[in-house]
């Protein structure tokens, strides 16, 4: 200390370090000589991220301009579908999700992959559809109501499993974003988000 490495560049290394967590094991190992086995740094901070981020869409002030995109995962047949609109309002991103589920399957998925979604059905946090496949209409008219309440100007969408759900809000007029899920997309964007989070 203090010949390769001065004592002021040690403590500006470490202060980026307590700030962002992603830099926190490259100075332990660099820095500190102690290496890790497996990475324990979060994306986000839960503390910064509960600092910046409401889900609970009642905080979003109606009084107040906000703007408001959509993201929506479409299932194939019979797996999860899940709509996100992310409100942002004044430095804050408040988010309201719905997830769906078809009710058919339930026992098989507790049998094939041990997931009792039941269980998360009856918390709420998960929508049932009828039937053993998901059931597009229903998936249509919760994002058109979503896009009702919140004012939705963009909708993000996978293009890869495109189907009639964006087929129908193209032609009633919504703004349809291809985006897919792969890192050359996600990553700047997931970038940005987390340092909108830990500002």
């Amino acid at each position: 200390l203090g010949v390769t490495v001065q004592e002021s560049f040690l403590l500006e290394q470490c202060q980026e370090a307590k700030n962002n967590p992603i830099m926190r094991e490259e100075f332990i190992t660099k820095h500190c000589a102690r290496f890790q086995k497996e990475s324990t740094v979060s994306f986000i901070p839960t503390a910064k991220y509960r600092e910046k981020v409401f889900e609970n869409p009642h905080r979003l002030d109606k009084g107040k301009p906000w703007k408001a995109v959509m993201g929506i995962d479409l299932s194939k047949v019979n797996d999860l579908t899940s709509v996100v609109v992310d409100a942002f309002q004044e430095g804050y991103h408040h988010l309201y999700m719905r997830t769906f589920f078809p009710k058919g399957m339930i026992q098989q998925k507790l049998k094939g992959e041990n997931v009792n979604w039941g269980v998360w059905m009856d918390r709420g946090l998960v929508e049932a559809t009828e039937g053993d496949c998901i059931d597009y209409n229903h998936i249509l008219d919760a994002i058109i109501s979503m896009c009702e309440e919140f004012h939705v100007e963009e909708i993000t969408y996978d293009p890869w499993n495109t189907n009639y759900v964006t087929s129908e809000l193209d032609k009633k007029g919504y703004t349809l974003i291809p985006i897919q899920q792969g890192f050359k997309m996600l990553s700047p964007m997931l970038k940005d988000f987390q340092t909108q989070a830990l500002d």
